[in-house]
C-alpha cells in the first residue's frame, strides 16, 4: 500500500492515533500529529511512497503538537515537536508546522543514522553516474538540483550524500526538495507539471515551499548509485559559466568538513570517503544561468 491509497481522512486518523508511517527507500519513519492541515500536505507530498507494514522497525518518530500557548507578541498559536519523544527546539508558529516536520525529519535522520557516512550535499544521477552537489546556504544547490530533476535526472537527496561503508554505494533518501524565496517561482516556471506544497512564510530560512519528488525517483529509492563527480556549484549573477577542475584533496577535505557524523565514525569515516573518492572527478561550477549549468553537468557524462 502507498500513501496515495489512503484518503485525507484516513491519513488524519493515523496521524492522530498510532502515527502515519512512511518508507523512503530503505528507511522507515513515522509522523504523529493532531494539528490541522497536516494530513492533506502529507498526502500531496508523499503520495507515491510505500506505507511500511505494521510492526516495522522505525528509524525515528516525529511528533508535532500544539504548544498550548500563543506567541507573546503576535498572538498566533504555537506548536513544538519531539523526535523519539525528546524535544529539540523552542516552540514555533503552528502555521509553519509542515516546514518544521520536514526539518525535523532531516535533523532526526542526520543524528540517528550513523551506520552510514552522511555528508551535506544534494545528489542526482543520470545514466548510471551520480553527481554530488555540496554547497553553502545561498549557493544555489537546491535550485540547481530541482532544475536537474525537472530535466529527468534521478533524485537521491536534497540534503544527504549517504555512503554505505559495506560497498561504497550511495543510498537514496528522496524526500521533497526544499526551495526558498525566488527559487520557488523559478522552478515553478521550469516545471509546470511539478507538485508543490503550500508556501511557508517566516521560517528561519525565509519563504519556503517543497517540490514533490517525481514518482520515478520514489520507485527507484531502493536502487543505490555510484558517485562519479563532485561539483561545487555557486550561483553568481553576471559571472557567466565557469567550470574548472578542483583539487581532489581539497574537495575531500571540504566534504569531510561537511559530514554530519565524521567525528562519530572516526577513522572509519576517512576510509569510507577515501574509497568513494578514488574514481571521482571534482569541479567548481560558477554560473548565472540554469540552462548553461545543466548543459555543463550533462556534458560530464
Amino acid at each position: 500500500m502507498n500513501v496515495g491509497d489512503l484518503d485525507v481522512a484516513a491519513i488524519e486518523r493515523r496521524l492522530a492515533g498510532a502515527g502515519m508511517s512512511l518508507s523512503v527507500g530503505r528507511f522507515d519513519f513515522q509522523i504523529r500529529s493532531r494539528l490541522p492541515g497536516m494530513s492533506a500536505i502529507l498526502r500531496g507530498m508523499y503520495e507515491a511512497y510505500p506505507v511500511p507494514s505494521d510492526g516495522a522497525i522505525l528509524d525515528f518518530v516525529v511528533t508535532m503538537e500544539s504548544a498550548g500557548r500563543r506567541h507573546r507578541w503576535f498572538g498566533d498559536p504555537l506548536a513544538n515537536f519531539h523526535i523519539d519523544g525528546v524535544s529539540v527546539r523552542e516552540p514555533f508558529l503552528r502555521s509553519l508546522a509542515w516546514a518544521h516536520t520536514e526539518w525535523a525529519a532531516n535533523y532526526a535522520f542526520g543524528t540517528r543514522t550513523n551506520q552510514y557516512l552522511l555528508i551535506h550535499a544534494a545528489v542526482v544521477e543520470r545514466d548510471g553516474g551520480a553527481v554530488a552537489l555540496p554547497g553553502h546556504p545561498g549557493a544555489g544547490k537546491s535550485t540547481l538540483t530541482a532544475a536537474l530533476v525537472a530535466r529527468g535526472w534521478r533524485f537521491l537527496s536534497d540534503e544527504f550524500l549517504i555512503i554505505d561503508p559495506a560497498n561504497s554505494d550511495l543510498i537514496p533518501f528522496p524526500r521533497p526538495i526544499s526551495l526558498k524565496e525566488r527559487s520557488i517561482d523559478i522552478i515553478r516556471e521550469r516545471a509546470p507539471e511539478a507538485v508543490f506544497s503550500p508556501m511557508f512564510e517566516g521560517t528561519h530560512k525565509g519563504l519556503v515551499s517543497y517540490m514533490r519528488v517525481p514518482d520515478a525517483s520514489v520507485v527507484r529509492a531502493l536502487e543505490p548509485a555510484r558517485l562519479r563527480w563532485v561539483v561545487y556549484p555557486l550561483y553568481d549573477a553576471g559571472s557567466g559559466l565557469v567550470i574548472e577542475p578542483k583539487s581532489k584533496a581539497r574537495a575531500f577535505l571540504e566534504m569531510a568538513d561537511n559530514a554530519f557524523n565524521y567525528q562519530i565514525r572516526g577513522e572509519l569515516a576517512f576510509d569510507d570517503l577515501r574509497r568513494v573518492f578514488e574514481p571521482v572527478q571534482c569541479f567548481d561550477l560558477r554560473y548565472d544561468d540554469l540552462d548553461a549549468a545543466i548543459a555543463a553537468l550533462e556534458a560530464l557524462h
